[in-house]
C-alpha cells in the first residue's frame, strides 16, 4: 500500500527584490549573515571553567526566525544555516569544583 505526499508548489516570489533581483550568491551570503552564530554574552564561561577556550568563550546561539518567512526563504537559507553551523564537543573528564558531578 504505497502512499504519495502531495506537497504545495513553493511560490519563489519574483516580485520581491530579493528573489526577483538579487542572485542566489548574494542571497547566501545576505543568509549566512542574517543566520550567523553568536555567544551568548549572558552566559558566559567564566574563564578558568572547562568549556571556556579563546575564541569560545559562551554557548553558541544562532537565531533561525529569518527561515519562518516564508518557503522560498527556508529553502534556500536552511542550507546556509546547517553549513555554517559550529559545533564543539569536549573530550575527557570535567574537573569539577565542590565535588559537583554536573558541569
Amino acid at each position: 500500500m504505497a502512499t504519495t505526499l502531495s506537497f504545495q508548489p513553493t511560490n519563489f516570489q519574483l516580485q520581491s527584490p530579493l528573489f526577483g533581483v538579487l542572485p542566489g550568491e548574494i542571497r547566501n551570503e545576505i543568509f549566512a549573515y542574517a543566520l550567523m552564530q553568536y555567544e551568548d554574552d549572558a552566559a558566559s564561561y567564566p574563564e578558568d571553567s572547562y568549556w571556556y577556550r579563546p575564541g569560545f568563550s559562551g554557548p553558541r546561539k544562532a537565531n533561525s526566525a529569518l527561515l519562518q518567512t516564508c518557503k522560498a526563504v527556508y529553502a534556500e537559507g536552511q542550507k546556509v544555516f546547517l553549513r555554517e553551523l559550529e559545533w564543539a564537543f569536549w573530550f575527557g573528564t570535567c574537573i569539577c569544583r565542590n565535588d559537583n558531578p554536573t558541569p
